[in-house]
């Protein structure tokens, strides 16, 4: 779908695209849009075309559930599975490279140029030669089948969440910060830290409700839970945050999306 600020066309009907869930989206350097699916591949829209990309091409997987440009300009793409595409070339990491995990939801890069990949039930870390499986180094007790969102913070700190709740590492010490499940993670252009789970404070959701907290970290980490501002959204679950140009953060739920202007909640 494309919303112009007014009307959202369906793009895949409009455009004749292969008729799969686009699962993730990326604009990339050059301003082309990439969409992932969850059958057909990739798609890259550079203002006039749409290119179908597959298997065929070099990816790992024609289910594409995650997306990140690189300070390299290399794109990556999670699937069951990574590929990395350099501008002309498909190259594909699996577990015979030492990536033993599936699912690849969340791909974050740091200051130090290494890749963090948020899977399914773990977390890899790759220094540009070597996979490692964080998770599993640190001893953190993940759930396996938990979806695992990844974030870099302004300060190159990393955050990661699950159904085990939100984790920090500041490159020293892994802390474990936010006990209730939490799958969407997002910082603002303000420094704020956003994320889904929990309940309100003082009260209990009202069914089909989920809360969306935003957390200034200069509180302090330990004072997460006290100083976290919360919005009660209509929502089952949040799948994705992002910020638009103009401040307003919008949500992703399985009915549909959201936009917060303020304290004002908007859904379409």
């Amino acid at each position: 779908m494309r919303y112009d600020g007014t009307t959202f066309t369906n793009v895949t009907n409009k455009e004749g695209l292969r008729r799969y869930r686009a699962f993730s989206l990326l604009e990339d350097h050059q301003e082309n849009i990439w969409l992932g699916t969850t059958g057909a591949g990739l798609y890259r829209y550079d203002g006039s075309t749409y290119t179908n990309f597959t298997t065929k091409d070099g990816l790992v997987d024609n289910v594409i559930l995650s997306m990140m440009q690189d300070s390299d300009n290399n794109i990556w793409f999670g699937a069951m599975g990574v590929t990395k595409y350099d501008g002309t070339t498909f190259t594909s990491f699996t577990k015979e490279d030492g990536f033993t995990s599936s699912d690849v939801n969340s791909i974050s890069q740091a200051p130090d140029g290494s890749i963090w990949f948020g899977t399914r039930g773990a977390l890899f870390h790759y220094d540009g030669e070597t996979f490692v499986n964080f998770t599993e180094e640190q001893g953190l007790n993940i759930t396996r089948n938990s979806y695992i969102p990844t974030l870099i913070d302004r300060k190159g700190h990393l955050w990661f969440s699950g159904a085990n709740g939100i984790y920090h590492y500041d490159g020293e010490k892994v802390r474990h910060l936010f006990q209730p499940t939490s799958f969407s993670l997002m910082e603002d252009s303000h420094g704020n830290i956003w994320f889904s789970g929990g309940k309100l404070k003082g009260q209990d959701l009202k069914p089909g409700t989920s809360v969306l907290n935003r957390f200034d970290p200069a509180a302090g980490l330990e004072n997460i839970l006290a100083a976290r501002e919360q919005i009660e959204v209509k929502a089952g679950a949040i799948f994705g945050l992002t910020e638009d140009k103009d401040g307003n953060i919008w949500f992703g739920t399985g009915r549909g999306i959201g936009r917060i202007d303020g304290d004002t909640v908007q859904y379409y």
